[in-house]
Order: C-alpha cells, then sequence, then structure tokens
C-alpha cells in the first residue's frame, strides 16, 4: 500500500468526504457527459442531485475499488444503472461515468454490486 503523507492510500482515503474524494476536474467532466441524450431523465432527478448521488455510491464503495476501470451495477428507484470508475495505481479517481441498465463492456475489475438504492 503505498502512503500519502504518514497515511496508507486506504487511510487517507477513509478520512475524506465524498465530495472530496473526487476532484472537481473529474466532477466537471462527469457533469458534461453523463446525462449525453437525456439518457437519465427516468430518474426525474436534477444533474447536480445525480452527481452528489453517485459520489456517495463511489464513496460508499472506495475500499473495492482497484486501479484501472472499475464497473459498479445496481439499480436507482428500481432502474438498472451502470457506474464506471476509473481509479490510477494510487487509487486517485482519474475519471467516472453514469450508464442507463448494465453495460456489456467487460470489466478490467470484479463488478462491484452496489444493491438496490432510491434517490
Amino acid at each position: 500500500m503505498e502512503e500519502v503523507g504518514n497515511k496508507t492510500v486506504d487511510t487517507f482515503l477513509k478520512s475524506r468526504t465524498p465530495s472530496s474524494v473526487i476532484s472537481e476536474d473529474v466532477r466537471n467532466s462527469f457533469l458534461e457527459h453523463f446525462n449525453s441524450n437525456n439518457r437519465h431523465l427516468d430518474l426525474n432527478l436534477t444533474d447536480d442531485v445525480i452527481l452528489s448521488n453517485v459520489e456517495k455510491v463511489v464513496y460508499n464503495n472506495i475500499n473495492n475499488l482497484q486501479p484501472g476501470s472499475n464497473t459498479m451495477q445496481g439499480t436507482i428507484n428500481n432502474i438498472q444503472k451502470t457506474i464506471m470508475v476509473y481509479t490510477d495505481r494510487n487509487g486517485v479517481i482519474k475519471s467516472m461515468n453514469f450508464y442507463p441498465g448494465y453495460s456489456s463492456r467487460v470489466p478490467q475489475n470484479s463488478i462491484i454490486m452496489y444493491g438496490n438504492l432510491r434517490w
């Protein structure tokens, strides 16, 4: 486990809040792309509410993320959704996206099931 200051990456990440784990650049990029073609209108939520909730899902699963591409699947308001998160070898989140349904992409790492959520 690599160190950040005096803490391991795992301890460092656990000590942070959902919004501090994801950089402003990653957030802005997410907001630009996640709802292309209005693909999440079925949730009937604002972009900011979706971003906040996606951040919480990612944060709650931070210990399951592996370096590289991570696929997270579950249902939100009874609708299947996929969250993709890319992390570097230090556990830093470099990008994330949100897709309708379950992604058909073959994941680099194991699929993380986040369960059935109500937003």
